[in-house]
């Protein structure tokens, strides 16, 4: 299991340094701020992936920047909007206080596998009824967006 933290570690550092990356380059350096202006980022996220590496990315960076407790930093990350068009493995435990939620560890059991497929999401190739929320909130995002940027693998 060591090995497979060092590479969600590193996976969650090599996301956060090419936002950085492509917000620097594009005349912006909100991401570099002080702890009151971060939440005001012009920033959104669309993404297909299950997994909440951002989230948990934004979560620790700022809890280590600024020493900032779990209830402060999960009040400046909700103004992110950060959409996961597939679902996620559940949410973190800061994120809704009102969902099940699991924490960031590859340590998979009953529970944990519960909670993640109860928030997967099975894609129907018609989508034009907009039934998904995510669906719709990722359209308006796009739409609004003065930059998009594409990253993947």
């Amino acid at each position: 299991m060591p090995y497979r933290n060092h590479l969600v570690e590193q996976s969650a550092q090599l996301t956060c340094e090419r936002i950085n990356r492509h917000v620097a380059n594009h005349g912006g350096n909100q991401l570099n701020t002080s702890f009151e202006h971060f939440g005001k980022n012009a920033l959104s996220i669309v993404t297909f992936n299950y997994d909440r590496v951002v989230e948990y990315f934004f979560f620790t960076s700022l809890k280590n920047s600024y020493g900032k407790d779990d209830r402060e930093c999960a009040a400046v990350l909700d103004k992110i909007p950060i959409v996961h068009l597939h679902g996620r493995l559940g949410y973190l435990p800061w994120q809704n206080v009102n969902a099940k939620s699991r924490p960031f560890q590859p340590i998979v059991d009953g529970r944990a596998l519960h909670i993640s497929v109860d928030n997967l999401k099975i894609i129907h190739e018609d989508i034009s009824g907009e039934q998904d929320q995510d669906f719709k909130t990722a359209r308006r995002l796009l739409s609004e967006a003065q930059h998009v940027y594409l990253m993947g693998f």
